[in-house]
């Protein structure tokens, strides 16, 4: 199974249930916009050349986040999507080298 659809599968998506496209032209990380009916998500592969730690980026926006939401009531904030398992972000071993269409 292609590594984009075996990361959307940890979500809970069927195959046939979407689309993948690329978005944006970033430089350092692959970005994906995927559709399912009506839902729009985005699907970031970090680059581990520029990113050594990936973790701590998800540990950071949470951090922020956290002290958004307690600091500034009015503050509105995207939480990610979690997967099926029950950590808040899903890390792929393979090597994933861009978006494709499913």
């Amino acid at each position: 199974m292609d590594i984009m659809h075996s990361v959307l599968a940890s979500y809970g998506f069927k195959k046939d249930s979407y689309t993948i496209e690329r978005f944006g032209n970033g430089l350092i990380n692959d970005t994906c916009l995927v559709k399912k009916e009506d839902d729009k998500y985005i699907l970031q592969r970090i680059n581990k050349a520029v990113f050594t730690n990936p973790f701590l980026i998800a540990e950071n926006i949470e951090k922020i986040r956290a002290y958004l939401a307690a600091t500034n009531k009015d503050y509105f904030s995207l939480l990610p999507a979690k997967p099926w398992r029950a950590a808040l972000w899903y890390a792929s071993p393979a090597i994933f080298t861009g978006c494709s269409r499913s």
